[in-house]
């Protein structure tokens, strides 16, 4: 399993987003993380993307549903969620060796945006593997074997009917499919792949 935290070395200190932290705290109670200190807090109001995360939704749906995978009006959707990320990150500043930040594609100046969407994301897809790992536990061959790019997370074949049927803990199975692509937090069957 990969560490929640990335790739930070242990026991050096690290900037924790909130849904990291949130995780972090599932897995101490469960007395699987040691605990750890926090060092500095810094709490500001809390991101709530959940108007834009409905926009996107209905984008992807609409895409989808009226044009299809292949089609322009998808990639457009996609392209849009894209750009709007990284609007909310900047771009470095040409012509200079120090990181600094211009604003040249958006005046948001939201990159607690940015981190909140991106760890988000880095949090389900850990806590949909260590799920799917716990479900395996006692055969290695179902285990999960690994997270790739950002939202793909690779099974054995054989782990497949396991996991997207067989509630966990019960509640839900780990893995949602939809084959449509259009639920957010679902997966989609992408195929086999020899590794």
């Amino acid at each position: 399993m990969p560490s929640p935290l990335g790739n930070a070395t242990p026991g050096t200190q690290v900037w924790v987003p909130a849904p990291t932290a949130g995780l972090l705290a599932e897995l101490a109670n469960a007395g699987r993380w040691p605990d750890a200190t926090a060092l500095d807090s810094w709490t500001g109001t809390a991101v709530r993307l959940d108007g834009w995360g409905r926009l996107i939704r209905e984008l992807r749906r609409y895409a989808l549903e009226t044009h299809g995978y292949g089609s322009g009006a998808y990639q457009a959707a996609k392209d849009a969620v894209s750009k709007s990320v990284s609007m909310m990150n900047g771009t470095l500043a040409e012509n200079t060796t120090r990181p600094v930040r211009e604003w040249t594609k958006c005046k948001n100046q939201r990159i607690d945006w940015r981190h909140q969407v991106i760890t988000n994301s880095a949090a389900f897809m850990w806590r949909a593997m260590d799920r799917c790992r716990q479900m395996a536990a006692g055969n290695p061959d179902l285990a999960p074997i690994g997270i790739r790019a950002k939202d793909e997370l690779l099974i054995p074949s054989a782990a497949t009917r396991l996991v997207t049927t067989q509630p966990y803990r019960g509640t839900r199975p780990p893995v949602r499919v939809d084959a449509t692509g259009v639920t957010l937090g679902t997966f989609k069957v992408k195929g086999e792949e020899t590794l």
